[in-house]
């Protein structure tokens, strides 16, 4: 690195322009608009057409009037059967893996719902994993919680590890 030239003189910053509109101005006096209330079915319950619309009328009936609208229970998850989640490490090198069992005492087991049902973990999940010995399901990492909370969304009873 050479030498710096000291003929030329530093210029000292300008002080920051002060904001001459307010960008929420617009916003003061509009009517409030409830977000979205979708969301991914396989970690959370997603509300149904009804309660969306029951939610839009509440706050939009609010200074009008009282409207009433009838929300419906969603449909009821199916129960499929119980699963055992463990944590496992051994003969991995220290990394942590969840190991899915308890298929066989499942009415519908087989090898291609076995499959399916990994494939959409995996998926949701953002990892790779396996089928083993067509009766466990080994999803990588370390995320029992996750993997609880999608199982019990598709209308499993999770015992195991769970957090």
């Amino acid at each position: 690195m050479g030498k710096r030239d000291k003929s030329v003189k530093k210029t000292p910053l300008a002080a920051p322009a002060q904001l001459t509109h307010n960008p929420f101005a617009q916003l003061v006096g509009a009517p409030v608009v409830a977000p979205s209330i979708e969301a991914d079915a396989a970690t959370h319950v997603v509300a149904t057409a009804v309660e969306r619309l029951a939610v839009a009328a509440t706050l939009a009936g609010a200074a009008t009037g009282a409207i009433e609208v009838a929300a419906e229970r969603p449909a009821a998850i199916k129960r499929r059967g119980r699963l055992i989640l463990r944590r496992e490490t051994k003969h991995r090198g220290g990394k942590a893996v969840i190991v899915i069992g308890g298929f066989e005492a499942l009415a519908d087991h087989d090898r291609a719902a076995l499959e399916t049902l990994a494939k959409e973990l995996k998926q949701l999940l953002g990892c790779g994993g396996a089928v083993e010995h067509e009766r466990e399901i080994v999803l990588q990492g370390d995320r029992p919680a996750k993997v609880a909370e999608l199982l019990r969304a598709k209308g499993f009873r999770v015992e195991g590890v769970t957090a």
